[in-house]
């Protein structure tokens, strides 16, 4: 039964770093991608202003300069949101190996204060919210 909880335990443990690592990939993407994004929109105003000063209507592309830059600030803003994500990921990952540990560290334990430590390593993790 005990080996079980282990095998399970170390089974979530690799979903949850398996998670971590997808959703670091995704911010980096995120973020390089918004990146990308303002260096365009940038480069787009800076031709529409070239244009201006040589007299040359520009409205079309400020339309697509505003329009690029509004994909990159939503881009910086969904970077942004995945950050937390990320933190309560790495708690999940940090709190289970915790549990482990003190589960490893209890079986070395005579059988009383083993009993005493998994006692209140259950309630811990059980009312822990």
């Amino acid at each position: 039964m005990i080996q079980k909880i282990w095998e399970l335990t170390v089974a979530q443990i690799d979903i949850l770093s398996e998670y971590y690592a997808h959703t670091l990939d995704q911010v980096d993407k995120s973020f390089w991608l918004a990146v990308g994004f303002a260096i365009v929109g940038l480069i787009v105003y800076v031709l529409a202003a070239v244009s201006i000063l040589k007299g040359v209507s520009a409205s079309g592309s400020l339309i697509a300069g505003t329009f690029v830059e509004g994909v990159s600030g939503l881009g910086f803003y969904l970077h942004g949101k995945s950050l937390p994500a990320m933190a309560d990921n790495s708690k999940q990952i940090d709190r289970m190996l915790r549990y482990l540990l003190a589960y490893a560290l209890s079986e070395k334990l005579a059988d009383d204060d083993k009993e005493t430590a998994l006692s209140d390593l259950i309630n811990a993790i059980a009312s822990e919210k």
